[in-house]
């Protein structure tokens, strides 16, 4: 093929195409090397592993935990970023490393709680505030197993032993404004129920340090990344 090519140097160009961020890196590694007698941060040098990892696919998204950004790339270029809140850094919620595909997106989404924070916020707030808490912020109570969605009585549950962990049930809060998933999540498969989501809380994006969620990622503007992965109006 490369003895075909008109141009040997283009060919080679073509077939070795990085993701771009990676390329940034690389060329940042390398001006470092220039400057520090062939020294790198090492912090280049992990990123750049992470970041050689790209997806196959000619569109896909990349989020930057560390920078707390979103890139849209396209046939090897970034068409678009936007802000995005992560999970804690150092912490039990920080949003792990991983790779997977999106499939579908799902809009005016329940949010379903997860059972840490069931245990840690819902039944807390609950004990602290009483049954009203529920109802007032959308909350349904359904029995801990999966498959089964009957609402429960929130009254006839035993919170105490909710907060304690001896009793496990599931809470989900209903579609709204209000829902924590704001008006559509892109879930995907992985084995930390980590997704990428709209919120209703717009101004914690102004903050410079977005470190601020549960492990999953909160976007910017989440119809403009359903219009660019759809190729249309959500």
């Amino acid at each position: 093929r490369a003895a075909n090519e008109p141009s040997l140097a283009a060919y080679v160009r073509s077939v070795s195409q990085v993701n771009p961020l990676y390329a940034q890196l690389r060329d940042a590694a390398w001006a470092q090397m220039q400057s520090n007698g062939g020294a790198i941060d090492p912090r280049v040098l992990t990123s750049l592993d992470r970041a050689r990892e790209h997806p196959f696919q000619h569109k896909y998204v990349m989020v930057d935990a560390a920078a707390a950004r979103l890139y849209m790339i396209e046939d090897g270029r970034i068409v678009d970023s936007m802000k995005v809140i992560v999970g804690k850094a150092g912490a039990q919620t920080q949003t792990p490393m991983l790779a997977s595909t999106i499939y579908y997106a799902t809009l005016n989404p329940y949010w379903h709680v997860t059972g840490e924070l069931v245990q840690s916020l819902i039944a807390k707030n609950v004990l602290n505030l009483g049954l009203g808490y529920l109802k007032t912020h959308g909350y349904q109570v359904m029995p801990a197993d999966k498959s089964d969605d009957t609402l429960l009585d929130p009254a006839k549950i035993d919170w105490h032993a909710v907060a304690d962990g001896t009793l496990k049930v599931r809470v989900r809060e209903l579609p709204g404004p209000a829902n924590s998933m704001g008006r559509v999540k892109f879930g995907f498969p992985n084995a930390y129920d980590i997704y990428l989501h709209d919120t209703p809380v717009k101004e914690t994006f102004a903050q410079d340090d977005r470190d601020l969620s549960h492990g999953c990622i909160r976007l910017q503007d989440a119809e403009k990344l359903a219009r660019w992965m759809l190729g249309r109006d959500p």
